[in-house]
């Protein structure tokens, strides 16, 4: 993790995804177009199929950073995703584990999420979910769906990402 400006992720050999804060905010109104994150380093593309990204924002004040990379070949789950929750204090939470699981539609789009995420190892999780609200899209060649989400019983926004090698 980094400053309380931004949220890190290190995902594989010195690749990491960082989010901004304010970009991250700017979800929860709608207001944003760009993604909230930028890669930093390499993926080594021919060990990861994909990395799939969750970012959203929520009406009390959390925010959510998720990056799960998914081995190449891989036959069953991806590797455990990594991710952190900016709580309405601003404290960063880096999670001790978090399981994501993707519903996908007919043509293989993303129709919904659920979430556990456990800021303890042995901590009741907090469980999130989310449905999409619109069309998957290609933005720059990243697959982007718009997910209206829940954490708690509370309603957010935000997008499940999934970057492929271009």
């Amino acid at each position: 993790m980094t400053s309380a400006e931004a949220i890190a992720i290190e995902i594989e050999d010195g690749a990491r995804v960082e989010w901004e804060l304010d970009a991250l905010r700017m979800l929860e109104a709608g207001e944003s177009a760009e993604p909230a994150w930028r890669l930093r380093g390499e993926l080594d593309w021919d060990v990861v199929d994909s990395l799939r990204l969750v970012t959203a924002a929520f009406e009390n004040g959390p925010l959510l950073a998720l990056a799960a990379v998914r081995p190449a070949f891989a036959d069953g789950h991806d590797e455990p995703p990594r991710g952190a929750i900016v709580q309405p204090t601003g404290d960063i939470v880096a999670l001790a584990e978090t399981l994501l699981s993707t519903e996908y539609d007919a043509d293989g789009s993303p129709s919904r999420i659920g979430l556990e995420l456990y800021p303890e190892p042995e901590a009741v999780p907090l469980r999130a979910a989310a449905d999409r609200s619109s069309p998957t899209r290609t933005h720059d060649g990243i697959e982007v769906t718009v997910m209206s989400f829940r954490l708690e019983g509370v309603s957010g926004s935000g997008v499940f990402e999934r970057v492929t090698r271009t």
